[in-house]
């Protein structure tokens, strides 16, 4: 067997091992309570909710994280555009049904709560990540935007497409800017 099957069996029993113990959570001794209740109701065990906050985590960190390190900065852009708008567009379904099944069935009085509800619903919803993929997106998004490597508009890593001029001062080589195709100039590094 190669290093690199090893290595890769390695790390996804590692993944497996920590995927195991997020959920493990759940079964902790000790009362967490339920910290989430309010007239816009109440929610499950404290515990079972950091579970699958965390399983979510665990499962789409790792693709995220491959993203970071082999593609370029459009796609990662694209991607985190893409996710990001996902988790605000399910948001919004979610403020949507919250408005027409529970602010028609409740008091007056509860219905002062309807943001605490669509909030409460989106923090207690955990068969859609909705913010497992807002977080993940918004450090996509970051990413590209900060750190990424440099490229053209196109998406792919921007190369001089004409040849370099170098120039010599003193015997030493000086380096100049090249043009692109697209009318940029780089700097050319000796």
């Amino acid at each position: 067997m190669s290093t690199s099957v090893v290595r890769r069996c390695l790390i996804f029993s590692v993944w497996g091992l920590v995927l195991t113990g997020s959920l493990s959570i759940t079964n902790w001794t000790g009362d967490w309570g339920h910290s989430v209740c309010g007239a816009w109701g109440c929610g499950p065990p404290l515990q079972a909710l950091v579970a699958c906050h965390l399983s979510w985590l665990v499962v789409l960190g790792p693709s995220s994280r491959l993203l970071l390190s082999r593609a370029s900065r459009r796609v990662v852009f694209l991607v985190g555009t893409t996710g990001l708008t996902l988790a605000l567009l399910t948001a919004s379904a979610i403020g949507i049904h919250e408005h027409m099944n529970w602010a028609s069935q409740v008091s007056e009085l509860q219905q002062e709560y309807y943001w605490h509800r669509v909030g409460f619903v989106i923090l207690t919803t955990v068969e859609i990540p909705v913010l497992e993929f807002t977080g993940l997106s918004t450090v996509l998004l970051l990413w590209a935007m900060i750190a990424g490597k440099p490229e053209n508009h196109w998406g792919s890593v921007a190369r001089p497409t004409s040849p370099s001029r170098i120039e010599t001062v003193g015997g030493e080589a000086v380096s100049s800017t090249v043009s692109s195709a697209s009318g940029r100039e780089y700097p050319e590094i000796v």
